[in-house]
C-alpha cells in the first residue's frame, strides 16, 4: 500500500481469495445459525453462484429473527 511502484505490479485479483466460512442466500436460518456457531466468526461473506453478494453479521441475523418471532406471537 504504501509502495506506489508495485501499484502498477499487483492487481486486485492477487489479493482477492474465496473466504473459507460463507453463506448463500438460500440458506435457511437454521443453516445460518449453524455456520456461525461452528466457525466462531461474527460476519460471513454471502455468496451466490461464485459470486460475492454482500456480508451478514451474526447479531443481525439474531435480531431479525427475534423481531420475527415476537411478530409472530402476537398474531
Amino acid at each position: 500500500m504504501f509502495e506506489q511502484e508495485l501499484y502498477e505490479k499487483i492487481t486486485v485479483s492477487d489479493l482477492m481469495y474465496m473466504p473459507e466460512f460463507f453463506i448463500a442466500p438460500s440458506d435457511s436460518v437454521e443453516v445460518v445459525a449453524e455456520k456461525f456457531k461452528s466457525c466462531g466468526r461474527y460476519n460471513l461473506a454471502v455468496i451466490d453462484d461464485g459470486q460475492y453478494v454482500g456480508f451478514i453479521s451474526r447479531a443481525r441475523v439474531f435480531s431479525v429473527y427475534r423481531d420475527t418471532m415476537a411478530d409472530l406471537s402476537f398474531e
